[in-house]
């Protein structure tokens, strides 16, 4: 069940232009947090929602990290212990209803989903014509709450609270607690945000390729516009930085099954980086890393040090072919490959980017099994030109390792990645996943 954490935030952390000495953020965190703000009223206009909504949750990605380092927790609302607090760099948070957790989640889940009613002008309770985002923008779902803004979500608490009043007593307290606690922090002069965590993944057994699907994903993102799409650094100082701090993570990850944000590099960034962690090392763990993207979907986690690596021999001639990731996305690459691996309208759809990389995923494992068959198990060299879109590259190389582990039919594939480098030019990984 998820657990959820309200950090409380002074007013002046929520505006970088703001100068007074009492806060406990630096300044990249006060950028962020006025960003994040910047985004919720962008949202509220309902105009390109898409993209507004996937640069809201990487701001936010950023913030929730840099909370994690300098939270506190505490057990009450105390504008004298908070300075000290804030005094130290640190950020105070309360965990709320902690006896009533699954009723907590309830409550948020109740409420979300009469703002869907609201947005698709059903039988909602809260009647109105505009959207839902224009009436409440800080209802409850919202994790983002400036000072300015509480006076709003308090009225709107009041009116949920009548809504459950005869239906749920349980649930009645706990909103009831969350409106003592918000007009506590609005007494302060603070604000607040609040950060749900998830705490339902199942342990993942070491040592084996057992994949599980978290089935906690978010809504409403466009693949398209996924930032890993864009343009990587050409400079080989900033790739070498990127594949440096992703190989970090991985390290740090690994022995706890942690999570890995696959959306905060370009796309070749992470299959080099992966590529690095196919083999076995006896002095370091093996097991599954938790990947998840820029919109918050959980995909399945992707294993790693699980392959032996093959000795020195005489290798028999290869086929060697070659494929785009992905159809449409370079048309140069059309006199250079034999086909294309997945076609775009097939990937390209609005969902959560999880969804996309089981898609993905799954797709991969019948078109290796049918290059298997096709090449009657004969040794095969593919020469893959990535296109861009992060959960297509993730998907692949998950079923690519599922393959390659079979010991029944290990050495028949190998896959060399390349880059584009502009114009008719892409550049082989050195990297070959066998």
């Amino acid at each position: 069940m998820p657990t959820f954490k309200i950090y409380i935030i002074p007013r002046e952390d929520w505006n970088p232009k703001e100068l007074t000495v009492t806060h406990a953020a630096n300044n990249t965190f006060r950028q962020l947090l006025y960003d994040c703000k910047i985004q919720r009223r962008r949202i509220a206009k309902g105009t390109n929602l898409e993209a507004e909504r996937l640069r809201y949750s990487t701001y936010f990605a950023e913030i929730e990290n840099k909370l994690y380092e300098i939270g506190e927790e505490v057990q009450s609302v105390e504008k004298e212990s908070f300075k000290n607090i804030w005094q130290q760099k640190k950020m105070p948070f309360i965990c709320p209803s902690k006896t009533h957790r699954e009723c907590y989640f309830e409550m948020i889940v109740s409420a979300h989903v009469e703002r869907i009613a609201q947005q698709n002008n059903l039988n909602a309770s809260f009647t109105s014509s505009q959207s839902h985002y224009a009436i409440n923008p800080y209802g409850l779902g919202t994790a983002l709450f400036p000072p300015e803004s509480l006076d709003e979500h308090i009225q709107y608490l009041e009116k949920f609270k009548d809504l459950i009043l005869s239906q749920h007593n349980e649930l009645q307290d706990v909103i009831k607690q969350r409106l003592k606690l918000i007009k506590d922090i609005q007494n302060i002069g603070a604000g607040l945000l609040e950060v749900m965590e998830d705490l339902d993944n199942a342990p993942i057994v070491h040592g084996t390729l057992t994949l599980k699907r978290n089935e906690n994903t978010k809504k409403e993102i466009t693949p398209e516009i996924s930032y890993a799409d864009l343009p990587v650094t050409e400079t080989l100082k900033g790739r070498q930085k990127m594949i440096e701090r992703l190989s970090l993570e991985i390290e740090k990850s690994l022995p706890v099954n942690g999570k890995i944000n696959m959306s905060n590099q370009p796309h070749e960034v992470s299959s080099t980086v992966l590529g690095r962690f196919l083999f076995k090392n006896d002095s370091k763990d093996s097991g599954n890393i938790r990947i998840v993207y820029a919109d918050g979907s959980e995909a399945k986690p992707f294993p790693l040090r699980m392959l032996v690596e093959p000795t020195e021999q005489t290798t028999p001639e290869l086929f060697v072919l070659s494929t785009a990731l992905m159809s449409m996305r370079h048309l140069e690459l059309d006199s250079i490959v034999d086909w294309a691996w997945y076609r775009n309208k097939e990937v390209s759809q609005t969902r959560p980017l999880a969804e996309s990389d089981e898609f993905c995923f799954q797709y991969s494992i019948k078109q290796i099994e049918e290059l298997y068959k096709a090449y009657e198990g004969k040794p095969v060299l593919l020469k893959m030109y990535h296109t861009g879109f992060e959960p297509a590259v993730i998907g692949f190389y998950r079923a690519l390792v599922l393959e390659l582990s079979s010991f029944h039919r290990r050495g028949w594939l190998q896959v060399n990645p390349y880059y584009y480098r502009g114009a008719t030019n892409f550049q082989p990984d050195e990297v070959i996943w066998q």
